[in-house]
C-alpha cells in the first residue's frame, strides 16, 4: 500500500511469503486470520475527504485502477496543489459509466479556490484520526475507552 508517497507494509509474525497476505475467515464475526492460507492483497488508495454533495466527511476507498491512476496523475500535476492551510486548490469529479463488467471510471480535476464552507470542511476532516487507518481502526469510530499498560502509582 502506498500512503503519502511511502510504501506501507505490515508484517505479521510467522512465515509469510512476500507479496501476499494471510486469508481472513469473513464468515466469523471476529474475523480471525487463517493459518497457512494466503491471498494476494488488493491495492487501494484510502483517505478521508469531504463530500460536497452529502455535506459530510466520508471514507474513500479507491480500488479501481483507472481511478487510482487518474488521482495520482492529477495530484502530480503542478496545477492542482494544496494551499498553505492544507485545503485543496481543486475539486475532483469522479464519474462512473456503464454497469457490470462494462463499467469504467474517470477522475476529472478542476482548479478552484476553496470557499469558506470548504475550508471549514477541511478543518473537520483534518481533525479525524486518519492515522487509525494504518492500525486497522476507523476514523469515524472512536473507542469507548483508552487502555494503557503502564501502571499508575497509587499512593494511599
Amino acid at each position: 500500500m502506498t500512503f503519502a508517497g511511502f510504501r506501507y507494509v505490515a508484517a505479521y509474525p510467522g512465515a509469510q511469503p512476500d507479496g501476499i497476505a494471510r486469508a481472513v475467515d469473513w464468515s466469523n464475526p471476529s474475523r480471525p486470520k487463517l493459518d497457512g492460507e494466503f491471498v494476494k492483497p488488493k491495492k487501494a488508495l484510502v483517505w478521508v475527504a469531504w463530500s460536497i454533495e452529502r455535506q459530510r466527511p466520508e471514507l474513500l476507498i479507491l480500488e479501481q485502477r483507472s481511478l487510482r491512476d487518474g488521482l495520482v496523475e492529477a495530484l502530480g500535476d503542478e496545477d492542482f496543489g494544496f494551499n498553505d492551510d492544507n485545503t485543496a486548490g481543486f475539486l475532483l469529479k469522479v464519474t462512473r459509466r456503464g454497469t457490470g463488467l462494462d463499467t469504467s471510471y474517470s477522475v476529472l480535476p478542476k482548479a478552484k479556490a476553496p470557499t469558506k464552507v470548504e475550508t471549514n470542511a477541511m478543518t473537520t476532516v483534518s481533525e479525524l484520526s486518519v492515522a487509525s487507518l494504518l492500525d486497522g481502526g476507523h476514523p469515524f469510530v472512536q473507542p469507548a475507552a483508552e487502555f494503557t499498560t503502564t501502571p499508575e502509582s497509587n499512593e494511599f
